[in-house]
């Protein structure tokens, strides 16, 4: 395993767009599954809801949110290995998701997410990812997202 990147949450606020409460990532570490070139990128996350949030509208942390933190950290995840930005503004976007499921319901506002890339093709990144609660599998699913410039 080769560690690629660590970043808090002001490096992925200067990475990502999501701001305020739907800023889901607090921290994230990149590491690929072997020490060669080859190896597949992965990204795990820690996940938290704000406190207003958590009290004032949920007493679950919501599997839209689940779903929401990892499409989060795949946009990190490809804006941090991605190559094709060549000097333009790039933001990612959420394409598709598919064969979400939520297996549990979580009574707690801190979540782990890992995010795997399974293949890419130019500016597009498709990914799988798996949400955690102590170590629980408590959400899983694959989604697609791209690169696109600014407006």
């Amino acid at each position: 395993m080769a560690y690629i990147f660590f970043g808090n949450q002001e490096m992925i606020y200067n990475l990502i767009p999501h701001r305020g409460d739907l800023a889901l990532l607090q921290s994230a570490e990149i590491f690929t599954e072997d020490d060669s070139d080859n190896g597949k990128p992965y990204i795990i996350c820690q996940v938290g809801l704000s406190e207003k949030l958590f009290s004032d509208h949920f007493k679950v942390f919501p599997g839209y949110l689940m779903a929401e933190a990892m499409a989060q950290a795949g946009a990190v995840l490809s804006l941090r290995i991605s190559q094709t930005s060549h000097g333009k503004a790039i933001m990612p976007a959420l394409a598709s998701a598919e064969k979400m499921r939520w297996l549990l319901p979580v009574r707690t506002r801190f979540l782990e997410t890992k995010v795997w890339l399974l293949k890419s093709r130019g500016n597009i990144y498709k990914f799988k990812g798996e949400v955690r609660c102590n170590g629980q599998l408590v959400a899983f699913g694959e989604f697609t997202g791209a690169l696109v410039e600014q407006p």
